[in-house]
């Protein structure tokens, strides 16, 4: 089980950075359980194309080794992931978000391949807050509460060198969110392995994120 915090912050409308810090739970059958914090990553983003209906961004993702590998905690060597993001509006609240790229372990020089692809249906659903569905806060940053997200999204990883060279691993995800206010959101989410070898029998995730 994982704890994760994360924080993205927009220095301007084209230039952000995301820091990533998770807490890691694990259960070991003849062995201890051990729990701490995992690696820690800081990805700073540029938006390069920026229209109404689609945005590309380039992210350079640095994995430093804070979480011990001894006891299974994190990957012992500093990692480069060079990725580019996208979001297209399909229409009818419909959007595509993908992300190809890939990481490279400098200690080791092992390198995988990566890939994201998620496709959402948005719709305007109750709203548990006092504001208004149709009225946002924040000059319009943010979403109006009551928005509701159905996301499917694919994941997958191919191995490009090393001792697991071609080795291929995929999930799918299958999730919703719902905006509790304009600035509250919480998400829930199961996912499944595609095919062999699995990296986890199913998991699940639960998020809760507030919008500044």
């Amino acid at each position: 089980m994982e704890l994760e915090a994360e924080l993205e912050w927009a220095f301007t409308r084209r230039i952000g950075l995301v820091i990533e810090a998770p807490y890691i739970f694990l259960e070991l059958e003849a062995e201890p359980n051990e729990n701490g914090f995992g690696d820690i990553a800081i990805a700073p983003r540029v938006l390069l194309v920026d229209t109404e209906r689609f945005l590309l961004s380039g992210n350079l993702e640095i994995g430093i080794a804070t979480g011990n590998e001894r006891r299974g905690l994190g990957s012992g060597e500093t990692s480069l992931s060079p990725t580019f993001s996208w979001w297209y509006d399909l229409g009818k609240w419909v959007t595509f978000q993908g992300q190809i790229g890939t990481e490279h372990a400098l200690d080791s020089g092992d390198a995988e391949f990566l890939w994201n692809a998620a496709l959402t249906y948005s719709l305007l659903g109750p709203s548990l807050s006092e504001t208004s569905s149709d009225v946002s806060t924040h000059g319009g940053r943010h979403f109006p509460p009551g928005l509701i997200n159905f996301i499917t999204e694919l994941t997958g990883r191919t191995q490009l060198n090393g001792a697991l060279e071609g080795r291929s691993t995929a999930e799918v995800l299958f999730g919703v969110s719902y905006l509790i206010t304009s600035e509250w959101e919480i998400r829930v989410a199961l996912q499944f392995p595609l095919f062999e070898p699995r990296e986890f029998d199913n998991g699940y995730v639960i998020g809760l994120i507030h919008h500044f």
